[in-house]
């Protein structure tokens, strides 16, 4: 099971009936649940919003593949020749993927207690950065002020795609009722939405330090 929690899907191309894709579906859902147990019993004093932008931020897929990294998954998903020739090792997306899978696959080795412990030790570090969780969440902190003011939800906008598969660079805009309020670039379409949301919240002139 732990192996098929390291399969590719690009190896049926090349045979193999088993990918971690199933183990990945179960494997987001238990992780969900052991973050948010843990939000909920350390941070006594956070109401549903800010435990919601919390677990959001530490399930995420930056997160996830920032984990994965430290703990050299990449190194053991079997993919194909052409996968891997494409970056496929340090792909966000693979390396999230893959580490939800291993934690299904925990689970249903051992339960819920065995994988309650290896994610805290494998998100400790991660764990560690919750200052600064809700500044770093700033389309949320967007969305809730036009709620607020009355205005249109803001729309975000690829507007440019650079770089090779493995090392793209999005442009994003962000627009409110029309209006181009900011653009910016990161290394995926969430990066760059979450860049561009927080210069349009410098031109709006709202103050988001309360969120850290």
């Amino acid at each position: 099971m732990l192996r098929e929690a390291l399969i590719h899907p690009s190896m049926k191309q090349e045979g193999e009936n088993s990918s971690y894709e199933r183990l990945e579906f179960l494997g987001d859902a238990i992780l969900g649940v052991i973050i948010a147990e843990h939000l909920f019993r350390e941070y006594s004093h956070f109401d549903s919003g800010k435990l919601s932008r919390a677990k959001a931020y530490f399930v995420s897929e930056e997160r996830l593949a920032e984990v994965a990294r430290h703990l050299q998954l990449g190194e053991l998903i079997q993919m194909s020749k052409g996968e891997e020739k494409g970056g496929g090792r340090e792909k966000t997306s693979v390396l999230a993927d893959a580490l939800e899978a291993f934690i299904g696959a925990i689970y249903l080795l051992g339960g819920l207690g065995k994988a309650r412990k290896f994610v805290m030790r494998a998100f400790k570090p991660v764990l560690r950065t919750m200052k600064g969780v809700f500044l770093k969440d700033y389309k949320s902190i967007l969305q809730e002020y036009l709620q607020s003011k009355g205005k249109s939800l803001p729309q975000y906008i690829v507007v440019k795609v650079e770089g090779p598969p493995h090392e793209r660079t999005f442009t994003v805009q962000v627009k409110i009722d029309g209006e181009v309020y900011g653009e910016a670039t990161g290394r995926n379409k969430k990066e760059a939405s979450m860049n561009a949301a927080k210069i349009a919240l410098k031109k709006l002139g709202v103050e988001y330090n309360d969120y850290e």
